[in-house]
């Protein structure tokens, strides 16, 4: 492993050495010699290729297309040279301008070309000053183009002549053999380069993301007291993580871009696509920044209504918790109702809060977004008729105090405790430990039975009552205080209010007996009731009262009573059946 590190070490920097050593050394074309200043394009063109593009010759002309909107541009090699704004005759600027590239670049692609083969040609029958060769005509100033640049003619001319060379010489130096080496040698140390930088970025991203492993720890040494569950410390870490890798990839990306433009600009056959793609980036990118420039006055309006709809939501809340703890009284405004009212008032105040911050949102006034407004508001009003129907019933339910979450009631006869009361059902959980969803809607047009609501001060529990059927053959007073003793013997059951035993009916064959208890427990009615029974059986087979069917006792064929056997007397004999005969 050493071994290798060392010989990729070595042979590494020998490399990078040829390649700084050939690029330094390398002989980059030639010289023109135009007017006495040397053209050389190591000097004053090319220099390095990243100089080329962003380096603007002191001889271009100064007309921009932004002076002359109707400017047209000559260009070789994708530079502009100089800009066509005045017509000749009945040829239009635009096909001025075009004439030119298509001479200029013919006679830049003529490598046996001489800088003093390009020359300035003024006839005197005419205004107009030609750039030309002995062979073909390249271009015309006329005295509209002086005025338009704001120089004499002679020396626009002259301009013109000086930047055409300077831009061949660079078009042919480009193409030369020793600057495809050249440019070979570039793209070599770009691309390791890109590999360095590649390395050293996720490395760096890495070592941040390394402290979210000991998040607790980092604030905890912050915030006194602060702490996180562990849904919420998940999601701020997964949030902080998707930023870091968010920046990275943004910084990938950007080296990915300036590789690609440097190695494409690198060549004459790509200069064109290196062009294209670095306009195209630059414009998008100019598009998005100009645009979040130009968003950030209603961005800060809506951080502003943001601001100040948190607090008024937070006043709110303070307010009604406080009439919940009973620190704001309100005649006629019930505690329960506070909480509910919050929770009413917050949607409303978060409701305008978004109609008031809508305005400022991007694309609100598009017609794609009226559009799917429309449609929504259509579903909604088409679809949620029931859903509204519920949610209006809910809040009359709420404000008529009709039950409250943990009383025991009965609705649509399902008797059970009220285990969450929604805006759109009510659940009831039963002793089966069923719990039952019932419809707003339905529950406010329904009865609802309360058993819970009535207990307070003044009445201490709620009365519940049973009935039994007994015959005539058993006194009244003594069945009175057997039930009144089962119903003491009942755990749930109070001892004042006491016990009471009403007559309720008298039939031809059996009375019926209805006793009344005071419960103070109504969430576990079903097991006091079951106990109650119990103590009923057996309070009446302590005293000899036989619990059975009146009709069945009136037909007795003296078998055995049904009262159990430790109840009855140690000398007790059943009674034969006796047959009197008629006179």
């Amino acid at each position: 492993m050493r071994s290798a590190k060392k010989w990729f070490k070595k042979w590494g920097s020998l490399g990078l050495g040829f390649i700084l050593c050939f690029l330094l050394t390398t002989n980059f074309g030639y010289s023109w010699s135009v007017q006495g200043q040397d053209l050389s394009l190591i000097e004053e063109v090319i220099g390095t290729p990243s100089q080329t593009n962003s380096k603007t010759p002191t001889t271009e002309v100064a007309n921009e297309p932004s002076e002359f909107p109707d400017a047209f541009p000559v260009s070789l090699d994708g530079k502009v040279l100089w800009q066509i704004s005045a017509p000749i005759a009945d040829i239009s600027p635009q096909n001025r301008a075009e004439g030119q590239i298509k001479r200029i670049k013919n006679l830049a692609d003529d490598f046996s070309m001489k800088p003093e083969d390009i020359k300035i040609i003024k006839e005197k029958s005419s205004s107009t000053i030609y750039v030309r060769t002995k062979d073909f005509f390249l271009l015309s100033i006329t005295p509209e183009d002086a005025k338009i640049a704001g120089i004499p003619q002679q020396a626009l001319a002259e301009k013109y002549r000086t930047i055409l060379l300077e831009a061949i010489a660079e078009y042919q130096q480009r193409r030369s053999g020793s600057n495809v080496f050249r440019s070979l040698g570039w793209m070599l140390l770009a691309t390791l380069a890109l590999g360095v930088l590649l390395y050293f970025i996720n490395r760096f991203f890495a070592l941040i993301l390394i402290p979210l492993t000991q998040f607790d720890n980092l604030i905890g040494q912050r915030i006194r007291g602060l702490s996180f569950g562990t849904k919420t410390k998940a999601l701020i870490i997964q949030s902080i993580r998707f930023s870091i890798n968010f920046c990275k990839l943004v910084s990938y990306l950007s080296l990915v871009f300036f590789y690609i433009t440097f190695i494409l600009y690198l060549y004459p056959f790509s200069n064109d696509y290196s062009l294209k793609f670095k306009s195209f980036i630059e414009n998008n990118v100019h598009q998005i920044v100009s645009a979040f420039l130009g968003y950030l006055p209603n961005l800060f309006m809506i951080g502003l209504i943001v601001i100040i709809t948190y607090y008024i939501v937070r006043v709110n809340h303070i307010i009604f918790s406080e009439i919940k703890e009973g620190g704001i009284r309100i005649p006629g405004f019930y505690d329960d109702w506070a909480e509910p009212t919050g929770r009413l008032t917050t949607v409303l105040i978060l409701i305008m809060g978004v109609m008031i911050a809508s305005p400022y949102l991007p694309g609100f006034d598009s017609p794609a977004a009226k559009g799917i407004t429309l449609f929504i508001g259509v579903l909604f009003s088409l679809g949620s008729s029931g859903a509204i129907a519920n949610i209006v019933s809910g809040i009359l339910l709420i404000y008529t105090r009709a039950f409250r979450v943990g009383d025991f009631v009965e609705i649509e006869g399902i008797r059970g405790i009220v285990v969450e009361n929604t805006l759109l059902v009510t659940r009831i959980k039963t002793y089966l430990n069923e719990v039952v969803s019932i419809p707003n809607s339905k529950v406010l047009t329904s009865t609802v039975t309360n058993l819970t609501i009535g207990i307070d001060k003044k009445t201490p529990g709620v009365i519940i009552k049973t009935t039994v059927t007994l015959g005539y053959d058993n006194p009244w007073r003594k069945i009175h205080e057997t039930l009144c003793q089962a119903a003491l013997k009942t755990s749930d059951v109070l001892k004042e209010p006491a016990p009471f035993v009403l007559q309720t009916e008298l039939s031809d064959f059996y009375v019926a007996y209805t006793l009344h208890a005071y419960v103070k427990n109504t969430n576990t009615l079903m097991l006091t009731y079951s106990e109650l029974h119990q103590n009923i059986q057996d309070c009446c087979n302590e005293v000899g009262i036989e619990i059975m069917s009146p009709h069945f006792s009136t037909l007795r064929d003296g078998n055995h009573t049904t009262i159990p056997e430790k109840y009855l007397e140690s000398d007790y004999q059943a009674p034969g059946f006796r047959v009197e005969g008629m006179k």
